[in-house]
């Protein structure tokens, strides 16, 4: 029988957020051939993205039998593993991916953040330090390294001056600002923090997402007489609650 639905359509479909669509088209042509793993790796990847980790792993291994998986296929299956439970499992593949030459920036951090997920910040950083080696200038590792090296117990100036390096890469970078003026606070280094986010525009405020650093920014400007930027920022924590978000203290 002929495909009506060529891969590259049902890819589209994938790609665009329209997931179930597309299983429902991947699984029909597995129906006809269940032996095309590229076929089993979408499905897979359809899977992972609507957040069903047993589907996951169940299509992308049949996947592997026909296929070598592409990386963002690799890195679904050691996550869907993590989620079932084999969480061994999980961090042992994504330490081998920390060396895969085919696993492009985007997907290293997201090896990190996996890893500083499963207790391995040490690996994360290691995983993060790879990445650097392929694009130094690339804000968000110098930022992630120095997440996972608080978690690893590093000194706290050790995280500050990798936060630092991100913001003098990426100055526009609200949440950098934010999380180490976040630090900063907790140190009672207020001036320092203040200077952060002092000169923020509205649109840089609609970028933060954690409503406990909102919070504590508001606090923070409110407190220096910026009122201003104190009210951006209390109707940016109000819009973020209106969405669902939780109310963090």
């Amino acid at each position: 029988m002929a495909n009506d639905f060529p891969r590259d359509n049902i890819l589209d479909l994938y790609e665009a957020g329209e997931f179930s669509l597309a299983r429902e088209l991947v699984q029909r042509d597995l129906d006809r051939n269940d032996e095309n793993g590229r076929n089993w790796e979408l499905l897979g990847l359809i899977e992972y993205a609507e957040h069903n980790a047993a589907e996951t792993a169940d299509a992308l291994e049949r996947a592997s039998l026909f296929v070598p998986l592409l990386p963002a296929a690799r890195l679904a299956l050691a996550n869907a593993y993590a989620e079932v439970g084999h969480e061994q499992l999980s961090r042992d593949l994504l330490v081998e991916r920390i060396d895969d030459p085919d696993f492009s920036v985007e997907l290293l951090l997201q090896v990190a953040a996996a890893l500083d997920v499963l207790g391995d910040p040490t690996q994360a950083i290691r995983a993060c330090r790879t990445a650097q080696q392929a694009d130094p200038d690339h804000a968000q590792i110098y930022y992630d390294m120095g997440y996972y090296a608080a978690h690893a117990g590093y000194p706290a100036n050790v995280t500050e001056s990798l936060a630092r390096k991100a913001i003098s890469l990426a100055p526009e970078n609200a949440c950098f600002r934010v999380g180490l003026a976040t630090m900063l606070l907790s140190a009672d280094r207020c001036r320092e923090a203040y200077s952060l986010v002092r000169d923020f525009a509205e649109q840089q405020v609609a970028t933060i997402t954690c409503t406990c650093c909102l919070r504590r920014i508001t606090q923070l400007v409110a407190a220096e007489g910026n009122e201003p930027l104190a009210q951006t920022c209390r109707a940016r924590l109000a819009q973020l609650l209106m969405s669902g978000q939780p109310d963090l203290y």
